[in-house]
């Protein structure tokens, strides 16, 4: 079963949703409250932290570096996104 009919609205209800719902509920906490313990034990997780997004043809290092080149050999002078 994917989804839930909520009984006030009559929409659908994401199980997961539902089930953290009534876990707070059941504990006596709010959903927040639930949350923020879950994301705390998720900070704490030994694991690296990966790069979101598609990762490009080039390293941070290697971007940073022709970046920098480019706007050494720019002619424009002074601050601002439109002289790269």
């Amino acid at each position: 079963m994917s989804s839930l009919i909520g009984c006030d609205a009559g929409q659908g209800l994401n199980v997961d949703a539902w089930r953290k719902a009534r876990s707070a509920h059941l504990w006596g906490l709010s959903r927040a409250t639930l949350h923020r313990q879950r994301m705390r034990q998720a900070a704490n997780d030994p694991r690296t932290p990966r790069r979101r997004g598609p990762q490009g043809a080039a390293g941070d290092t290697d971007l940073l570096a022709a970046i920098r080149e480019v706007i050494e050999v720019s002619p424009f002078t002074g601050k601002g996104y439109r002289k790269v």
